[in-house]
């Protein structure tokens, strides 16, 4: 028994020996050098300006610069509130007061007045009273201090034409 269990041992050692030996012979050893690597590419300066790449339509493949595109359209919109614009409007067929507002832009304290209420934002408050409110600094601040002067039968007139043909428009009642 003893035999076999040297025998077995010496077995084993010539196996793992061939084995190591094998193992080793495929290993190459020898050095690589830095003539043999080649560099690793160098990260973008950060300082360096790159442009980014042109812009394309997603239905076209054609590249268009800023430049061939041009400046963007003019879309005409109308900004003035909805009385501003019955305030402008012709009074027949109405609703409208061009009429009362071409007598106030006549008179220059009247039009400074009216310059006011338009610069306040006045004629896009939702309630007369807000409305009225809003404009009585602008009359004050004009000068107008009686209905009886020329200014102030013009303003007044254009007023009651505000609440009264444009009322729908302009504050309405509450």
């Amino acid at each position: 028994m003893r035999k076999r269990r040297v025998r077995r041992a010496v077995v084993f050692a010539l196996l793992a020996s061939a084995s190591a030996a094998a193992v080793v012979a495929c290993l190459d050893l020898t050095p690589i050098t830095s003539d043999e690597i080649p560099p690793a590419p160098k990260p973008p300066r950060p300082d360096v300006y790159r442009p980014p790449p042109p812009m394309v339509d997603a239905g076209s493949r054609d590249v268009v610069t800023e430049a061939e595109a041009g400046p963007p359209p003019v879309v005409d919109v109308d900004l003035r509130s909805p009385c501003e614009k019955c305030t402008e409007m012709l009074d027949m067929p109405g609703p409208g007061c061009a009429t009362e507002l071409a007598t106030c832009l006549a008179n220059a304290i009247c039009n400074e007045t009216w310059q006011c209420v338009l610069s306040s934002g006045c004629l896009l408050l939702v309630s007369r009273q807000d409305l009225v409110a809003c404009s009585l600094p602008c009359v004050q601040e004009a000068g107008i201090t009686s209905q009886a002067s020329p200014e102030g039968m013009a303003a007044f007139g254009l007023a009651k034409c505000i609440v009264g043909a444009c009322g729908a428009f302009c504050g309405p009642a509450e």
